[in-house]
């Protein structure tokens, strides 16, 4: 399975080093993304272990686009592995680019997965959560099988504005 991991811009090496001594794959990165690849138990390991990443997903596919009907239109040649028994959401993440419309595409690409698949939608909890990447004019969509920020530390208690993100602590 091919893997995306998304990072905080500046610290991909670090990340990229990261999921390939705990995969024991080659990776290669780009900007705020890792990609790479592993088997499922690895792709566990990477969700437990990782200390650089935001979101790590399996790539389902990826485009360029002008438009965001242009990735509709990917969308639909590509093979979702879901069935009728796995909900899932659709969650638009978004780096550099604030004039792309995340609700607009959750709901589009959802109802091209419903069409493809008949997969139930399940805003509350999700078996999938499935990730519409965007970063300037490139999108990967991925599936998220955490279905949350793994950047998130249990043992911070308080959270504040100004304190160093765990992601960047780590590089």
């Amino acid at each position: 399975m091919r893997l995306i991991l998304l990072t905080n811009r500046g610290i991909e090496s670090y990340a990229a080093k990261e999921v390939a001594e705990i995969t024991g794959e080659k990776t290669e990165s780009k900007e705020y993304l890792v990609f790479g690849s592993a088997d499922m138990k690895k792709l566990y390991e990477l969700y437990y272990f990782s200390q650089s990443a935001r979101r790590i997903g399996v790539v389902v596919g990826e485009c360029t686009f002008t438009d965001y009907g242009e990735i509709l239109k990917q969308a639909r040649t590509w093979n979702f592995p879901l069935t009728r028994e796995t909900s899932f959401f659709v969650r638009v993440v978004k780096e550099n680019n604030d004039e792309f419309p995340s609700a607009d595409v959750e709901a589009e690409l959802g109802a091209v997965i419903i069409g493809k698949t008949s997969a139930p939608v399940n805003v509350k909890q999700p078996n999938i959560t499935v990730l519409c990447i965007v970063v300037k004019n490139k999108c990967v969509v991925a599936l998220d099988y955490a279905g949350f920020d793994v950047s998130k530390r249990q043992y911070v208690l308080y959270h504040h504005r100004e304190a160093l993100k765990p992601t960047i602590a780590y590089a």
